[in-house]
This record gives structure tokens, C-alpha cells and sequence, in this order.
């Protein structure tokens, strides 16, 4: 018996569009609206590739927006990873006596009586 030709409607075009943006893998979409993944890649080709881009704007959008209105969390994300910003984080080695007072450089002779050669 022939099974009737698959026939897609906008609301599985809607469907298939937002579990797609939301990055459900395209075998589980093929499940949920009851046709084969072949069948699907057939007749949702265009919301398939265009669902995630569209996501992401609608996504960045929002960020955009967010920055514009002095969201510091988002500002800071934004300049990480649009804007090449990065934060450095700086290490120091201290060298300090036995009551952790800072030694300088004058005291060059007792870093080097601890077998410390600073340069």
C-alpha cells in the first residue's frame, strides 16, 4: 500500500523552524512531526538552514540591546567576545622575611644567603 505523499504545513514549517534554532539534532525533529529525516530534509530544507542564524540574531539582538542599556554583564561579555578584550590576570612572585614584610632590593644579600639569585 502507498503511503500518501508527505504534505507540510505552516505549522510544522513554525515547528520544525524553532526545535531546529534550538539545536534539536534533525532525526529527533523528524520524529516529533511523524515523517522519515529524508522526508524532512526534503520539504523543511529552508528552515533547516536557516533556523539557527535566525536564532542568533534574535539572540544577539537581545544582547545589543542589553549593552545599549548599560547591562555591565553584558557589556563585558559583548567586548570578550566581539570586541577582542580579555582580562589578564598578572602573577607576582613576593618574597617576604619571616613576619611577611616585603623584602626589597636592598636586601638582595639575604635572598642570596637563601640561595635565591635575584637579577
Amino acid at each position: 500500500m502507498a503511503q500518501e505523499p508527505h504534505e507540510p504545513t505552516e505549522l510544522l514549517r513554525r515547528q520544525v523552524e524553532a526545535m531546529s534554532s534550538y539545536g534539536i539534532p534533525q532525526e529527533d525533529i523528524a520524529n516529533v512531526i511523524g515523517v522519515d529525516a529524508k522526508t524532512m530534509r526534503k520539504y523543511y530544507r529552508y528552515e533547516l538552514d536557516t533556523a539557527t542564524a535566525k536564532a542568533n540574531a534574535m539572540v544577539g539582538g537581545k544582547l545589543y540591546k542589553n549593552c545599549m542599556d548599560g547591562k555591565e554583564s553584558s557589556i563585558f561579555f559583548w567586548l570578550k567576545t566581539r570586541g577582542g578584550y580579555s582580562e589578564v590576570i598578572k602573577n607576582e612572585n613576593r618574597f617576604v622575611d619571616k613576619e611577611g614584610e616585603d623584602l626589597h632590593a636592598k636586601d638582595k644579600a639575604i635572598l642570596k644567603e637563601l640561595g635565591i639569585d635575584i637579577k
